[in-house]
C-alpha cells in the first residue's frame, strides 16, 4: 500500500514539531540550571599598599597668646588578607592592617617672663617669639580586621568594594618640633628692649628641634572601607586600584588628648657653648600634653592603595545534565 503525501507531509511536520519543542526544553533547562545551579565559590589572597592623606583628629583651640591650628600630614597604609566568596559577587575576609596616621599643629605667638635676672644681675622681662613654629605626630598602629566584600564584572575588570572594622594596637607614637624662636630681653628702667646679643641669651634660632614620644599604651577600633577595580594580569591574578580609608570610631585614650602641661620652650643650649643662661624656661613637651588640644585623638585617614589578588576558584562550574543533548 502506497501511503499518500499528505500523509509524508503530517508525520514531518509533527517531528519537525517534537525537535523544536524538546530544543525549548533544552534551553528552558539550561537556562534554569544556570541561575538556579550551584554558585561558584573562590579565595582571594590580597596584598596591598597604599597613601594619603591623614589627620589624628583632634580639636584645637587658640590661648591668649597664642594662635594654633591643626594640620594634617602623610599617612600610609599596608595590608594582606585572604577573602573567601561564597557566590560568585560576595563574600568575607579576614586580614591585618600596618597603618600610619600622621597629624600635627601649627602655632605663632608669645611668651614673657617677667621680673627675672641676667647674668649681670640686673632685673628684666624675658621675651620669647614663636615663628612659624610646626610640630608633627604620628602614630603607628597594627590592626586585625573583618571585612565584606563583593566583587562584580564591569566589562573587562571587576567592581571591588569593601567594608568592615578593625581593631588597633599602638606600636610607636613620637612628635617633633620645628621652627625659628626669637629671644628679646625688656628693661624697665631704660626703657630698652635688647636683641642679638648672645652673651644676654637674647638671638634668633631655628636649630631647635625637639622630639620624643608620646603615649603608645592606645586601642582603638576603626571603620575601614574601599571601592575600586580589579584589573586581569594573567591567570588567577588581579592588580587592584581602590581608593581605602579608616576612621576611629572609639579609642582607649578616654579623657581628651590635650591636658594641662603648660607651653614650654627652652633655649638651645648647643648654640650658646652649653651654657643655659635662662634655666627657668620649661622644657618643651608635645603640644597634644597641652591645653591647646580639647578633643580626643580619633585618626582619620584616606588614600589610593594598589594591590595584588590571586584567585583560587574552591571548585569548577560544572554544567547542567537536566537534558541529554545526543537525544535530539
Amino acid at each position: 500500500m502506497v501511503k499518500k503525501p499528505d500523509m509524508f507531509l503530517s508525520v514531518g511536520w509533527k517531528n519537525g514539531c517534537a525537535r523544536f519543542l524538546l530544543t525549548v526544553l533544552l534551553l528552558v533547562g539550561q537556562t534554569h540550571c544556570l541561575f538556579a545551579g550551584p554558585k561558584q565559590k573562590w579565595v582571594a589572597f590580597d596584598l596591598s599598599l597604599g597613601a594619603g592623606y591623614s589627620t589624628l583628629g583632634y580639636h584645637v583651640q587658640s590661648a591668649d597668646m597664642f594662635t594654633a591650628n591643626a594640620t594634617g600630614s602623610w599617612g600610609m597604609r599596608a595590608g594582606v588578607g585572604v577573602s573567601y566568596f561564597l557566590s560568585d559577587y560576595f563574600g568575607m575576609g579576614i586580614g591585618a592592617s600596618l597603618t600610619r596616621f600622621g597629624g600635627g599643629m601649627s602655632l605663632k605667638g608669645s611668651m614673657v617672663w617677667e621680673g627675672v635676672t641676667d647674668t649681670d644681675g640686673e632685673r628684666y622681662d624675658h621675651l620669647l617669639q614663636i615663628n612659624r613654629w610646626r610640630e608633627t605626630q604620628q602614630q603607628l598602629f597594627l590592626a586585625p580586621n573583618l571585612t565584606l566584600q563583593s566583587a562584580f564584572p564591569v566589562g573587562n575588570v571587576r567592581m571591588l568594594l569593601r567594608l568592615g572594622a578593625e581593631y588597633a594596637f599602638s606600636l610607636q607614637a613620637s612628635y617633633r618640633g620645628y621652627g625659628e624662636l626669637t629671644h628679646t630681653g625688656y628693661y624697665h628702667f631704660g626703657n630698652l628692649t635688647l636683641h642679638d646679643i648672645d652673651k644676654y641669651g637674647f638671638y634668633t634660632t631655628d636649630r631647635f628641634q625637639p622630639s620624643g614620644e608620646l603615649d603608645a599604651d592606645v586601642q582603638q577600633v576603626s571603620v575601614i572601607g574601599a571601592v575600586g577595580v580589579g584589573i586581569p594580569m594573567a591567570k588567577k591574578i588581579e592588580l587592584s586600584i581602590a581608593v581605602e580609608a579608616a576612621y576611629a570610631v572609639w579609642s582607649s585614650a578616654a579623657p581628651s588628648a590635650g591636658g594641662q602641661n603648660p607651653i614650654g620652650f627652652h633655649e638651645n643650649v648647643s648654640s650658646q657653648g652649653g651654657q643655659d643662661y635662662h634655666y627657668f624656661i620649661p622644657d618643651y613637651v608635645s603640644l597634644t600634653t597641652t591645653s591647646l588640644v580639647n578633643g580626643k585623638i580619633r585618626p582619620f585617614y584616606i588614600g589610593l592603595q594598589v594591590g595584588l589578588r590571586f584567585c583560587i576558584l574552591q571548585r569548577k562550574r560544572y554544567p547542567c545534565m537536566c537534558f541529554d543533548p545526543s537525544v535530539l
